[in-house]
């Protein structure tokens, strides 16, 4: 169990490892996937340099996506300001490339109806 910045703690079990890739249903709708760069014993303080959220678009509003959004930015690096991850999310929804800033990239994904951010850290 890790304790979040979302509202329900994190249970980090073997079932949801897929090659150093921890999947995390958040909701029904809203999964996260955390890669890990440096996996510990104690899982719980592995180091993680890659992360996203995937939905489906129509099955989630998106004003809830970006609230899980915005705390996975916020996570990797707590000195950014909500005005900051606000510009940061809104480059990611215009650009086709990965927007860098403060050490952390965002990049949005779509095919069809699903729909992937990648947050990478670089620090």
């Amino acid at each position: 169990e890790k304790d979040s910045n979302f509202k329900e703690k994190l249970m980090l079990t073997d079932e949801v490892i897929d090659k150093n890739t921890y999947w995390i249903n958040l909701t029904d709708e809203v999964t996260i996937a955390l890669n890990v760069d440096k996996e510990k014993k104690n899982k719980t303080s592995s180091i993680v340099r890659v992360n996203g959220l995937a939905y489906n678009e129509g099955d989630i509003e998106y004003n809830e996506v970006e609230k899980y959004l915005k705390v996975l930015i916020k996570t990797n690096n707590e000195k950014l300001s909500m005005s900051e991850i606000n510009n940061m999310i809104n480059r990611s929804n215009k650009s086709k490339s990965t927007y860098v800033y403060k050490g952390i990239g965002i990049s949005k994904s779509k095919k069809e109806k699903d729909v992937i951010y990648t947050i990478y850290r670089y620090n």
